[in-house]
Formats: structure tokens, sequence, C-alpha cells
């Protein structure tokens, strides 16, 4: 691990301060602040100073304090390990992804398995606005191995997942291979 990069989002990570600011605004001011543009964010986006705050800097700062350089990045290679494993299972079923090797995060394409999965399970989207392309799952301190399990185990059941199986065995065929 040579090169060192963190997740984009720190205050997620694990014991680190999160800032948010409340305005109250009856008269409804600045309404045309609202994004259509972050459509990874359920409804309109209604930021009104940009999303990188500074509250990365706190958070990383609150982490290296908790747990010092060596600890967070003990803490990272476990996060590491544990997308490593998730890729490797994700291989084994031949569900395509897309992942920085450094990185904790795993994008996996769309129509392997129901919306519904992938909402009970919390996985993030690319768009709530237009169609789904991608899901996204981010491995954090609080996703255990049980967790990732059990939503692959619910993967290899669900109709889009099979039927995504029978089409490759289907096409293998047709193309001469055999499955």
């Amino acid at each position: 691990m040579d090169e060192l990069e963190f997740y984009d989002d720190a205050p997620f990570l694990e014991h680190a301060p999160f800032l948010r600011t409340m305005i109250a605004n009856p008269n409804h001011i600045a309404c045309h602040t609202l994004e259509k543009e972050a459509q990874f964010v359920p409804g309109l986006d209604s930021t009104l100073c940009g999303s990188r705050s500074g509250a990365n800097a706190v958070a990383v700062w609150q982490i290296l304090h908790r747990y010092g350089s060596e600890g967070w990045m003990a803490k990272m290679k476990g996060l590491w390990n544990t997308s490593n494993d998730l890729c490797e299972l994700l291989d084994e079923m031949n569900i395509p992804y897309t992942r920085n090797k450094h990185l904790n995060i795993v994008t996996m394409r769309s129509g392997y398995f129901s919306e519904e999965l992938a909402h009970k399970y919390e996985l993030v989207a690319d768009s709530y606005e237009k169609g789904v392309s991608w899901w996204k799952i981010v491995i954090m301190p609080h996703v255990k191995q049980r967790f990732i399990d059990d939503f692959l185990n619910e993967v290899k059941v669900d109709p889009l997942y099979l039927q995504t199986l029978y089409t490759s065995s289907n096409s293998s065929l047709v193309n001469g291979n055999e499955p």
C-alpha cells in the first residue's frame, strides 16, 4: 500500500464529527438553490454552501487523534481486506463491478438483483431520479462480513440474478462455447 487514499466522506467512517447547519427559511428565501444535479440523493439537494465545507478536515483530525496514524491504517487495511473479499465473491458470482483497489467502495452494475434487495441492504444508487445504472456498497467499520454474506446469499436466489445466470449460460451455448 504505497499509495494512501482516503474515502472522501471521512465523517461516515468512524467516530468522527459531522458538521451540519440547519437554517430556518419560513419565507422560502433562496429556494432557487435546490439542485437536481445530485441525483444520488433522493429528492432535491438543498445545500446552500457546497457539500465539502471543511467537515472532512475536522473528521480526519478526529480520526487521527483517536486512533493515531498506525491505528487508522490498521483499521483501513481491515476495510480494504473486506472489500477485496467482497470482490472475490462477486467474481465467483459473475457480477460486474468496479473498484479502485485502494478504496473501500465497490460499485456493481444494476440488473443483477432487485431494487428491493438493494434498498433492504441500504446500497446507494447512482440516481434516484432516473433509472438506476449501478449500486454502490461502501465498506465501513459497522459493515460486518455476516451482513455481506446475507446480502450475497439473497442475491443468489433473487429472480434477476437467476435470470442473468440462465441468459449467460444460454448465450454461451449459442456462441458454441460450453458453459
